[in-house]
């Protein structure tokens, strides 16, 4: 009886990190384990993947791009936000972010910080857009 308590438990953290952390960061760890991976206690791991996610999310919001995030949807989706299949992952998106946020302050300086960043975000959904229709 313990036996099977544990490994629903265990199991638990395993189906929640399939369905918060999917992508190769996850892959490479519960292909170490094989079929065992149910069986295994990713509790730990679990822990720390979120842990990376409220200090990525603390660092960001305390910065200058706190406003571009105040908008009425989600700039970086939950799934970004893990790092799903490189640890850089986050880091490279917010990187273009900055650049596209230089380009519009130094193309139109008339522009506040603020309203960069909005504008920035706005391109950025338009041209997300585009690309969608134009792969349809």
């Amino acid at each position: 009886m313990y036996a099977h308590t544990t490994s629903i438990v265990y199991s638990s953290a395993y189906y929640k990190l399939c369905k918060d952390f999917y992508g190769q960061r996850l892959f490479l760890v519960l292909q170490q384990y094989g079929s065992s991976s149910l069986m295994m206690n990713f509790w730990p791991y679990l822990r720390q993947r979120e842990q990376e996610v409220l200090e990525r999310k603390s660092a960001v919001m305390s910065s200058f791009l706190l406003p571009a995030f105040r908008g009425p949807g989600d700039l970086i989706s939950a799934h970004l936000w893990a790092s799903p299949d490189n640890e850089k992952q986050l880091t490279v998106a917010l990187r273009f972010g900055f650049i596209l946020i230089s380009y519009i302050m130094s193309t139109r300086p008339q522009i506040p910080v603020d309203a960069a960043l909005v504008w920035a975000v706005h391109c950025d959904l338009v041209c997300e857009r585009c690309s969608d229709k134009l792969a349809l």
